[in-house]
């Protein structure tokens, strides 16, 4: 996105995300908690608002699950292959 360039990499065995699939409800709401001064002094359009972030958390956290499952089992068997 415009707000960050390099969101997700792979080099070699490595893996680097700007961003967290393994994430859970309660994680979610603690580090809104404790991140919402800083989330809200961001101006880039793409970065939620904690509230926002809570609201969707029964429709996409089902599928975020699942994509951290299919994401970390690829890369898992790539080590082994390694």
């Amino acid at each position: 996105s415009s707000c960050c360039t390099n969101q997700s990499f792979a080099l070699g065995l490595h893996l680097g995300m700007q961003c967290h699939v393994e994430m859970t409800e309660e994680m979610i709401t603690e580090w809104g908690r404790l991140g919402a001064e800083e989330i809200a002094a961001n101006p880039c359009a793409t970065v939620q608002q904690a509230d926002e972030m809570l609201a969707g958390v029964p429709q996409h956290l089902t599928a975020l699950h699942e994509v951290a499952e299919r994401l970390y089992t690829r890369w898992i068997a790539g080590l082994k292959r390694a």
